[in-house]
Parts: structure tokens; sequence; C-alpha cells
């Protein structure tokens, strides 16, 4: 997708954008498209912008465009007429001050999900607990129409999401992020799976190809989220991926509950996750994998949600492999 940017720039010279890859790159150029032999460009930025996500914010069987900014929650509303496309119908403030701390928050992120099964948006916010002599992270849950708070931080209808106070509050120890709302065991209720990793493997990150990360998994229910996750499994993943270097990919044991896809330092493992033997409420992961893929320097692991699940895919500079599960 290219765009241009309409203004002029630098004293006649064009500023262009476009977006490689699901980024957006600005670059400027003369206004000629010529560049004297041997000169450097004297400003190159690069930054991403997340992409809109579906989801249900009122309940009305209809999905609705979300889409977040640095300091906004934006939402374009689906009636019976379609999507407006013009200015977002709902604008809710974020829960957490977005300031210059917290842009360097490796933990901040956020995910919109249904945990209770009652048809409307949820939304999970990290953030690193800045109030903390520990290095450990907030898990801020809001769940539609449970947020206690006298009065929503909304503009413009009276949509309720985020108030005063989360309707619950999680804490992880450590960096957390990647978090995703996902049915992982089939229930109809979407669940967090997220990572986590301790602080002092930081001191090391530089002389190793792998560090361990711990994969969190809560099984929401119409309560919403436990307190204790019902997964922990700490797996080796490579430093080049880290909380990016593993997926929740279909179910290849039969069992209802989605697998665990790792990249590792060399190759990419499929664990099989199962209900645990001793508690079925619990989940545990495989000791061994149940297959391992072979993997360039350069190659990626990507995963797209699809109306069927999860599908994964190995993206190299030559090659695409898909990885699927055949029965």
């Amino acid at each position: 997708m290219d765009a241009q940017l309409g203004a002029d720039a630098l004293d006649g010279e064009r500023a262009g954008g476009r977006a490689p890859g699901g980024g957006f790159e600005l670059s400027f150029g003369s206004g000629g498209g010529r560049v004297a032999r041997g000169a450097r460009p004297l400003l190159d930025v690069s930054a991403r912008v997340p992409a809109p996500v579906l989801g249900d914010l009122d309940g009305d069987g209809r999905l609705d465009v979300f889409a977040q900014t640095a300091r906004e929650l934006l939402v374009w509303k689906n009636v019976e007429a379609g999507a407006s496309g013009g200015p977002a119908d709902v604008r809710l403030d974020l829960p957490v001050d977005v300031d210059r701390g917290r842009r360097l928050d490796v933990s901040y992120s956020s995910a919109l999900g249904d945990l209770d099964g009652d048809g409307r948006a949820d939304v999970v916010v990290f953030a690193g607990d800045k109030r903390s002599d520990d290095v450990r992270t907030q898990v801020l849950v809001y769940r539609s129409g449970r947020t206690r708070a006298s009065d929503a931080k909304t503009v413009g209808t009276d949509e309720r999401l985020f108030g005063d106070a989360p309707s619950q509050l999680l804490v992880l120890a450590g960096f957390g992020g990647r978090a995703r709302l996902v049915d992982v065991n089939g229930d109809g209720f979407d669940d967090l799976v997220a990572a986590s990793m301790r602080p002092d493997l930081l001191d090391v990150i530089g002389g190793v190809d792998e560090l361990e990360v711990e994969i969190l998994t809560f099984l929401g229910g119409p309560g919403g989220l436990p307190r204790r996750p019902s997964l922990s499994a700490r797996l080796g993943i490579g430093v080049d991926a880290l909380f990016n270097g593993y997926a929740l990919v279909p179910d290849a044991t039969g069992d209802g509950v989605l697998d665990l896809l790792v990249r590792r330092k060399k190759d990419v493992a499929w664990y099989g996750v199962r209900p645990a033997r001793r508690d079925r409420s619990q989940l545990e992961v495989l000791t061994k994998p149940l297959f391992t893929l072979g993997l360039d320097e350069d190659d990626e692991l990507e995963v797209y949600d699809t109306p069927d699940g999860p599908r994964a895919l190995v993206r190299g500079k030559t090659r695409v492999r898909m990885l699927e599960v055949a029965r």
C-alpha cells in the first residue's frame, strides 16, 4: 500500500509514505526523484501501528472495528447499514497514561476478546508496575459492564468499558508480554495467553542463543479469569524471537486443547498441550515435542487467525512453509 503525503516539506522536497510488511515507513527525497551520488538520507523514521481488530462492543451480534492509538481506543460501530467509514463512533481514553516512560515499557500491550461469554468485548491491558521495587507486570482486566466505576471515560456515547478501576487485577513476576485472548480449551470462553521472562536473564542475553520464557494460560469463564494460571510452562525460545517466539496452533492430539508452537535456536518445535491428569481443570505441556522443523537463519514464525482457528507458517527469503494438522 502506497500513500502520498500531499504537503511539501524540507524546502521543496516531497515526503512520501508506504507500508511494507504492515508497518509505515516515512522517507524524504528530492522532488525529481534524483539524489546526488554518495548522498545519505538526513532522516529515516520507521514506526508501526497496531492493526485494527474485530469485536462486539455492545452485544448486538454485529462485529465492530476497534483500533488503538497512543492514548485512545477507537470503535467504529457496525450498524444495520454497515460501518460508517468516517470518524470513530466511540472514543475511549486508555486506562494507562502513555508517557515517555510507558513507551519504553516492554510489557505494555493489550488484547481484546470475550472472557465471560456475554457477547460483549472485554479488554486486557499489560503494563509494567512502576510503583514496585521488583520488576513485575500488572494485568488489568476490563470486562464490559463490570468495571468498578462511577462514570466511564467515554466520549460521545454511553457505552461503558474502561472505568476508574479494572474488574480484575492480576500480577505477573518479571516482564510480561504478547497478550492474546483466544479460546484454548474449546469451552466457548476466551482465555488469556501470555509470556513472562525473569529480569535477570537480560544480563546474559548477549551470550546465549536461547532464553527460558514462561508461557502462561488463564482459562476464562462466567466469572472472568482465575487468579492463578491454569498452565505454566517454561520453554527455551531463541533470543531473536522471545515474546514473539511462540504461538497457539490447532490441536494435533485430539484432546480439544490448542497446542504450542515454539521457535527455538535452530528449529520450530510443536508441543502438545492437554488437560492435566491429576486435575482436569488445569493444563500441561507434553515433555517432548510432537514435531520439529529445521530453520534457516532468516526464517520467521508467523501465525494468522482464521475462522477455522490459528494457522502457522514459516517465512524465509526464498520459501514459505505452512504448518497444518493432518488427521
